[in-house]
């Protein structure tokens, strides 16, 4: 014997030495006559035994068949085991990703960024939880996010896209990575254009300003700006 005889032809050889013939276990196992047949003559031929005794009314064991069927229980019971646990560590390696969302998807690219993780070998399953950016950080901080999408007035000179580094937000240190940046305007009715165009901050914090919710990133930038001229 040069190999180790497959899963199905042991099945075969069980399922025949139960059923007694091989049209009983063709229909058992879904499969054709002939390809029960050709699966026990090639059982037959890798060992070079004779497994069963044909005769008129059916199929009988053999001694060496009678020997060897408890045998092709435990292989074939070994194999379904050994998927099964396959399958369970392949489960287990599915990873998982917690996903904060601001703004606009196609604004944060969220739909390439999501494509890339369905089809990449470490089958990552993506949750999403959209917010608003504050929201969003203090979520990653308590670990009910994994990673999300923040808001910030980092200085253009000091952004490095792709690049991680190390920063304390508010009582937490965090990873971050630009992933764009973008300049604000400020807009105003057009009537107002005389209050507005070349008027320092001073003179435009004194108009009414429509604000973003307190948790947004939108409005701790303009807080940040307001602050200081009271």
């Amino acid at each position: 014997m040069t190999e180790l005889p497959r899963t199905q032809a042991l099945r075969c050889f069980i399922t025949v030495a139960r059923e007694g013939t091989v049209s009983r276990a063709a229909a058992m196992l879904k499969l054709t006559q002939p390809a029960v047949s050709l699966q026990l003559k090639a059982l037959e031929e890798s060992t070079g035994l004779q497994l069963f005794n044909r005769t008129p009314s059916g199929f009988t064991l053999t001694e060496a068949g009678a020997s060897l069927l408890p045998l092709a229980h435990r292989a074939v019971a070994a194999a379904s085991d050994f998927k099964a646990m396959a399958d369970s560590l392949n489960e287990a390696q599915r990873g998982t990703l917690r996903v904060g969302t601001i703004l606009d998807p196609e604004f944060t690219r969220l739909g390439p960024f999501v494509r890339s993780l369905a089809m990449s070998s470490q089958r990552t399953e993506v949750f999403l939880r959209h917010g608003v950016s504050d929201d969003v950080l203090a979520q990653i901080g308590r670990g009910e996010l994994d990673v999300g999408y923040y808001v910030d007035a980092t200085p253009q000179e000091h952004l490095v896209h792709h690049s991680f580094t190390e920063r304390t937000i508010a009582d937490g240190r965090y990873q971050l990575a630009p992933l764009l940046s973008y300049d604000y305007r400020v807009i105003a009715p057009i009537g107002w254009r005389d209050r507005v165009i070349g008027k320092g901050w001073a003179e435009l914090a004194e108009l009414p300003w429509l604000a973003t919710p307190p948790h947004s990133g939108h409005r701790r930038m303009l807080d940040d700006i307001f602050r200081p001229l009271g």
